[in-house]
């Protein structure tokens, strides 16, 4: 970019890794029934950032970043995209803070022999942060 504003790509590879653990008693007759069961995987999946900065000046700036990643294929799969709006302000050269508001989903399935398991989290809301450059 030039000028206040910039725009960046990024492309590369993710890494996530999920754990489950599941249990379950019962009790019929008084006979009680029990069983427990473990799952974990992981996966590497490709990385889409796409991100936008306007600078007010050198310590204040307003930013966009959206970031995804979508893994077909094999047991688990899924995606996970994020997106966020926000402010840095760098009352030092180096150190900062930052305000934003972010929204996170997570959509995993993981298809076995004997079940099915999906994982839905939505997150979203604000967040604040340290902020250092370089």
């Amino acid at each position: 970019g030039s000028g206040p504003d910039v725009l960046g790509l990024g492309i590369g590879a993710a890494y996530y890794k999920v754990e489950a653990g599941l249990s379950a008693r019962v009790n019929v007759n008084d006979q009680e029934l029990s069983g427990w069961t473990h799952y974990d995987d992981d996966a590497v999946a490709p990385l889409l950032t796409l991100g936008w900065r306007h600078a007010f000046s050198d310590a204040f700036r307003f930013y966009v970043d959206a970031s995804g990643v979508k893994k077909n294929g094999g047991d688990l799969s899924g995606h996970i995209y994020n997106g966020a709006a926000g402010f840095e302000w760098f009352p030092w050269h180096n150190v900062g803070i930052g305000a934003e508001y972010a929204v996170t989903r997570i959509r995993l399935d993981r298809d076995a022999h004997n079940y099915t398991a999906n994982l839905n989290v939505d997150l979203n809301g604000p967040a604040a942060y340290l902020r250092m450059r370089f």
